[in-house]
């Protein structure tokens, strides 16, 4: 057209994605502990669990209730709550995100037996069918 080569693209509103990781993750705010091992055993650090999934989460320390900040493969525990299930996952760090505020890390659990990964791999499941439904009707 004029001189210009165009394009053609038929338009879809099917899109695909496609999960790159391993379990489904959804976003949290969990109020959770962070136990790291020091001389005197495991030091337990406030926390909070922003996003997790059967198979980790991602956690976050103020740098006022710790100033240290964990390296890539530390092993850590983390404790928490969901809908009265009580969880102390062995876990271990994988990636590292350090804030102005914050020490952010993503977490691999380690040592989870199955059906505490099935309770919050079906919490997961509860949470993303509560979010598609918002969005459904906030299109509405």
């Amino acid at each position: 057209e004029g001189g210009r080569q165009v394009l053609k693209i038929p338009h879809t509103f099917e899109l695909t994605r496609y999960q790159r990781r391993e379990h489904a993750r959804v976003e949290v705010e969990i109020p959770a502990q962070v136990g790291v091992a020091s001389e005197g055993g495991l030091q337990w650090i406030d926390a909070s669990i922003v996003d997790i999934s059967a198979g980790g989460a991602k956690v976050c320390v103020s740098k006022e209730a710790w100033s240290e900040r964990l390296e890539e493969m530390s092993e850590i525990f983390l404790k928490f709550s969901i809908e009265g299930n009580d969880f102390e996952i062995r876990s271990r760090v994988v990636n590292v995100y350090p804030r102005r505020k914050l020490n952010c890390y993503g977490v691999k659990f380690e040592d989870i037996k199955s059906d505490e990964q099935k309770v919050i791999y079906d919490f997961v499941k509860r949470e993303q069918q509560k979010l598609a439904q918002l969005t459904l009707r906030s299109r509405g």
